[in-house]
């Protein structure tokens, strides 16, 4: 409901009785409050505050005596051509009829007067003691009637005049009606400010307002104010220059824009924050401070962290990064590319380092649970409790140290996507049988909760022990073991599709460096021989170390088509000799060759046929060939045996028959 204020003469007084008898009006509360001319200012204004009114409904001259009382919103009621179109069957002589008017209300009759074909006869007055004389005045003029408000017609009637009041009910009526329309805007400006204020109060960051340009404070919200240990009124009406320190006070007093962040003391407290300038018609009318405690933001950069962390389950591989061409892996893809169109769980077997999670997201990527999360964890790198409420989550306040709000598991986030155990022969017995609950019931319950929470998840499981025998041992449960090892996937170890070796090597060669790829892809065949008599204990990832160490070490000043090459790659090598503290010889070219030869001659097995030096070649061969198997294609050890380099050995297992 709106409630009206109207203030203005008994005339005005009758015509709101009317309004309200006729109802025009039957969801506004109309109260009419008095008559300036008979009642005291200070009176009325009281009354038009009891009565509780959104807007004052009130003439021009009344409005000059009550505006000093009263800071309300108000609608003036002015003299409109209508008013003097109603009254005029009431004239009978324009030429004797005066109309009196304050100058700042006057009106322009001009079209009336050319409608009606009269003429009006206008008389202003700047102020109210000057009416009394102009009315003698006109008096002795021959003016036997006037046309005013209340109070000139008051006058008019004491000096024996005809008078008529101009304003109508019809004007009134449209009054009413304009200032319900402000009582509707300010209603819904007041919703507006009102969630204004809400979101301010309730917002992250402390702001506080300041008046332009003398910067004292006119608003802070409760937020400012719980970071500054203060009440709101404890700053209000204070200047900003007492708060701040000084090197952000110029930053307030020049009114720099929302991109200028700066740290700074506020009222004892260390914060971070910037000013946003509030313009109203261009110009700037208030300066707004936006802080935040510097304490708060590391606690919650902590928290975005851990959220990102928990939230960006993404896969970063699929199948097109599984490079290979040997029999061995081509197997092992086509089998993990049919197990991705099931559900079921899938054990993965392998050794470190040999990609167990590249096939699991590869798996993942190409099943129906594509677009949902793939959530890893290993087993190995947390301890049972932790792991637990990881995995399960826990309710609020449930353990000490345990956040008020308690935590989303692990399993739980994956909800219809991909969860990826590691390592997952180092979990306890304990757990194991939560673990299997969890992947039977598919349910979890969180640590310190009571009620289960269903949960769509398609487990994948990897380790690189033989579950089977840590069966056997008492060291894993055999129910659970029968619960992974639904689809069982063995990736080979590098050193069994030594085929693939070669072309792995030229990719992490190209994806570190590929202008130094550009140099050497003509020399892949020869640095291959190294890199297959490895065994690669660390599978694909020592690979991917020793080809970024080969990368890191290789010195652009050095030819790429000489011995320099293969002795870095030697040295790169995670061989015997590194192992035993020894250097790998880096020594330049001309000196290595020497020794080599040297070593070459010492290392001669005598053979006598036609051909001298054919034959001693091919003795040579056969006899390295011989000691290279029974070595397994060790050349680190093959080299010690025979007392010469590594590099001298590649080079003579190399060298073609004459």
């Amino acid at each position: 409901m709106i409630k009206l204020a109207v203030v203005g003469s008994t005339t005005f007084g009758n015509y709101v009785e009317n309004i309200k008898a006729l109802r025009l009006f039957p969801d506004v509360v109309l109260n009419y409050c008095g008559d300036t001319l008979t009642q005291g200012v200070p009176d009325i204004a009281r009354k038009v505050l009891e009565s509780d009114s959104q807007v004052l409904v009130i003439g021009p001259n009344d409005y000059l005596k009550i505006k000093e009382y009263i800071q309300l919103p108000y609608y003036i009621v002015n003299p409109t051509l209508y008013d003097f179109l109603t009254i005029h069957e009431r004239i009978t002589d324009y030429s004797r009829t005066a109309i009196v008017i304050r100058r700042v209300h006057n009106l322009d009759l001009s079209l009336l007067e050319k409608a009606l074909g009269v003429r009006y006869n206008k008389f202003v007055y700047d102020y109210n003691d000057d009416v009394y004389a102009l009315l003698c005045q006109l008096k002795g003029m021959g003016y036997d009637t006037i046309i005013g408000v209340q109070f000139v017609v008051q006058m008019a009637e004491s000096l024996g005049m005809n008078a008529i009041y101009y304003y109508t009910q019809p004007n009134l009526e449209i009054a009413v009606s304009n200032a319900v329309q402000i009582a509707m805007n300010m209603e819904k400006e007041q919703d507006y400010l009102a969630e204004i204020q809400s979101i301010l109060e309730n917002a992250m960051c402390g702001a506080v307002c300041l008046s332009y340009p003398d910067l004292n404070v006119i608003y802070a919200n409760q937020t400012a104010a719980g970071m500054l240990r203060c009440r709101p009124q404890d700053l209000l009406q204070k200047n900003i220059r007492d708060l701040i320190s000084k090197n952000f006070y110029k930053t307030v007093s020049e009114g720099q824009d929302a991109s200028e962040v700066s740290q700074f003391d506020f009222y004892g407290v260390d914060v971070v924050g910037n000013v946003v300038q509030l313009k109203l018609k261009g110009a700037i009318s208030r300066l707004c401070i936006l802080f935040e405690n510097t304490s708060n933001i590391l606690e919650y950069e902590t928290i975005i962290r851990q959220e990102i962390k928990r939230k960006s389950f993404e896969t970063h591989y699929t199948f097109k990064d599984i490079l290979g061409q040997s029999r061995q892996i081509k197997e092992v893809v086509m089998q993990a590319r049919q197990f991705a169109k099931s559900q079921s769980t899938i054990l993965i077997n392998g050794e470190t380092g040999a990609g167990k999670e590249v096939f699991a997201q590869s798996i993942h990527e190409l099943s129906v649970r594509r677009n949902y999360p793939f959530v890893a964890i290993n087993c190995a790198a947390m301890p049972d409790t932790l792991i637990e409420s990881e995995l399960f989550g826990y309710m609020p306040g449930s353990f000490t140290g345990a956040s008020r709000k308690g935590k989303t598991g692990l399993i739980e986030l994956a909800n219809h996507g991909t969860m990826f155990l590691d390592d997952i022969d180092a979990l306890s017995p304990g757990f194991q049988a939560k673990l299997l609950r969890v992947m039977q019931e598919r349910e979890i319950i969180r640590v310190g909760g009571d009620s289960p929470i269903p949960v769509d998840v398609r487990f994948i499981v990897a380790t690189n022990r033989n579950l089977k025998q840590l069966v056997r041992e008492g060291k894993f449960r055999n129910d659970l073991y029968f619960r992974v090892n639904v689809l069982h996937l063995f990736i080979p170890p590098l050193r069994q599709r030594k085929e693939d070796i070669p072309i792995l090597f030229a990719h992490y060669l190209r994806q570190f460096s590929e202008s130094l790829y550009e140099r050497l892809k003509d020399r892949m065949d020869e640095l291959a021989r190294p890199l297959l008599a490895y065994s690669f204990p660390g599978n694909i990832r020592e690979l991917v170390s020793v080809t970024e160490r080969f990368v890191t070490l290789f010195d652009e000043s050095m030819p790429a088509d000489g011995d320099y090459v293969l002795r870095l790659l030697d040295y790169s090598l995670d061989n015997e000799e590194e192992e035993a503290g020894q250097t790998p010889d880096m020594r330049p070219a001309a000196a290595a060759e020497a020794e080599e030869k040297a070593e070459e001659g010492s290392a001669a097995v005598p053979r006598i046929t036609g051909d001298y030096k054919a034959d001693l070649a091919e003795a040579e061969q056969k006899i390295l060939q011989i000691y290279y198997q029974q070595f397994n294609g060790n050349m680190t050890q093959l080299a010690q045996k025979l007392g010469i380099s590594r590099t001298t050995l590649y080079n003579k297992i190399s060298k073609k028959q004459p």
